[in-house]
């Protein structure tokens, strides 16, 4: 008789994360409505605007496209039609491509505030962007981690609008997904997350090692 061998997973003692002192929830969840809801495929040659089109509020988009626009385009469709927002960024990368035109919307006096998350790789492969971000809103306005979570945020007295996104801000003919929302308990949850990070990654990186922006990574609790 054959006896079937111990998986050795099941013999270690397993790490657990203890969550407990994370301050920002980082779930959140409710039931949807869908009457503003819209589910669209974009896999002909639509633009972001054809995406956005014109937005009410609450609205709430959801879509996948061929990556024949990129999250700068969607920056440039929202922003008309929003009005001058408090900004929030996170990315992994940018094109060099599309830099001059996110440079040129990414205007201090165009904007109530901006902050930016970015990944620590960012610095090394973008430096012309990041001194345009330093140059124009400043140290505090940036911080960099391991980063690769793709979000928008837009806010003001009318509008909480969240994008979740797989796409970087460079164009990349891939299949992406887009979610567009106008919702203030979402917006906030994003929010405070940020928020957190802004908090606990302390500003004045760039004299930093990528060792301690990894260490403040790996520190971040709440």
């Amino acid at each position: 008789m054959i006896k079937p061998r111990q998986n050795p997973l099941f013999n270690q003692k397993i790490k657990q994360i203890e969550p407990d002192g994370f301050k920002a929830p980082h779930v959140t969840g409710r039931q949807e409505t869908i009457d503003k809801r819209e589910l669209l495929r974009l896999f002909r040659k639509e633009k972001a605007a054809d995406f956005i089109s014109d937005i009410q509020p609450g609205f709430h988009r959801f879509g996948f496209s061929k990556g024949q626009f990129s999250l700068v385009d969607l920056i440039a469709a929202l922003l008309p039609q929003l009005g001058p927002v408090h900004f929030a960024l996170s990315t992994w990368t940018v094109a060099k491509a599309d830099l001059g035109e996110l440079q040129a919307m990414l205007n201090p006096a165009a904007l109530l505030s901006a902050r930016f998350l970015l990944d620590l790789s960012f610095q090394r492969r973008q430096p012309a962007l990041i001194k345009h971000l330093r140059e124009g809103f400043g140290e505090d306005a940036i911080r960099v981690t391991r980063n690769h979570a793709k979000f928008l945020l837009f806010g003001n007295d009318k509008w909480k609008v969240t994008v979740r996104t797989s796409m970087n801000l460079n164009f990349n003919p891939r299949l992406e997904d887009i979610e567009v929302k106008d919702d203030a308990k979402l917006y906030g949850f994003v929010d405070g997350i940020l928020a957190d990070i802004f908090k606990q990654h302390d500003k004045g990186q760039n004299k930093k090692t990528v060792k301690e922006l990894g260490q403040q990574f790996n520190g971040f609790t709440d």
